[in-house]
């Protein structure tokens, strides 16, 4: 037998006989057949998979593609997560090898949960069924992971909810001009009443993680923040007040990276006429800025992009 974070158990690779049922009746969003499942087999509701990750049922309902669930989840899935836990599932069930692993940290980090458009119905059934707003230990991680994966509905949802948001990080992913400039001293530092959100232990991250870097550039992430969420008036601000265009928190990785790969053409059109850099390459895979917003299919927009480059030299 195996232990996990919370204390729960599971058999090496015995699986529940029913888990993979559980699964399929989750991954096609058949609220009946999960209710069967599990009127037929209570104790389903807090089995673990097999896999390394050691994942419930409702880690599954976040689709963070464990198991093979790497598709948009379907428009049933907080109807499916409100059931598990209703019948008795942990709302802050940990997985194997990740300390803030919940299913709602998942959720908030999955693009298969945004892509269905059930993020913020299963951040609410999550949080009625009993998970923390701030997270397991209270480090604001259900917040952090909506802000550092560029989720800015979920992140305006959070914040409707309750969860905290008076620092530099939430402050700039909504959009708010008037605390961010509160905030900021003269040499564009910021006081410490800012700087109270979670940073990690590695001094590099890579694109859409969460915590930040140890000591991040606090000008750079709220400059990358705001561009990640599309938060034009921050942008505008920080570079007003002296902030570089091209300021990256981590691998190079800067606000016109992140505007393109999510779209932001206003705040893509700004960082041009400032004088961004279109030939920077980020360190973690060696491309441009219009290389990321290929890959979300904002061709027009690396077009643009490469042509400002191009008329620039």
């Amino acid at each position: 037998m195996g232990a996990a974070p919370d204390g729960s158990r599971w058999a090496g690779d015995a699986e529940h006989p029913l888990f993979g049922e559980a699964v399929a009746a989750i991954a096609h969003g058949d609220l009946a057949g999960l209710t069967a499942l599990l009127d037929r087999a209570p104790d389903l509701v807090r089995a673990r998979t097999a896999s390394p990750v050691a994942a419930t049922l409702l880690h599954h309902t976040a689709f963070t593609g464990i198991d093979a669930l790497c598709f948009d989840a379907p428009p049933e899935t907080p109807q499916l997560a409100a059931l598990l836990l209703e019948r008795g599932a942990q709302a802050d069930a940990v997985a194997l090898g990740d300390p803030r692993g919940t299913p709602l940290c998942w959720a908030l980090s999955s693009w298969f949960t945004h892509a269905g458009g059930v993020q913020t119905g299963l951040t609410d059934a999550y949080l009625d069924g009993g998970a923390r707003i701030e997270g397991l230990s209270g480090d604001g991680a259900p917040l952090g992971h909506a802000i550092g994966f560029g989720y800015t509905a979920s992140v305006e949802h959070l914040a409707r909810r309750g969860a905290r948001a008076d620092h530099l990080t939430g402050a700039a992913a909504l959009g708010d001009v008037a605390q961010l400039r509160a905030w900021m001293r003269t040499d564009g530092s910021f006081s410490p009443q800012a700087l109270t959100f979670t940073m990690g232990t590695r001094r590099e991250t890579g694109r859409f993680s969460w915590p930040p870097p140890l000591d991040p550039d606090p000008a750079a992430l709220a400059l990358v923040t705001g561009a990640t969420h599309g938060r034009l008036a921050v942008v505008r601000m920080l570079v007003e007040h002296g902030i570089e265009p091209d300021r990256a928190v981590s691998m190079d990785q800067t606000a016109l990276h992140f505007a393109a790969y999510m779209g932001h053409r206003a705040v893509v059109e700004y960082l041009l006429t400032v004088g961004a850099r279109t030939d920077m390459r980020e360190r973690q895979f060696g491309l441009t800025a219009a290389d990321w917003a290929r890959e979300t299919g904002e061709d027009d927009l690396a077009q643009r992009i490469e042509e400002h480059g191009e008329t620039s030299r």
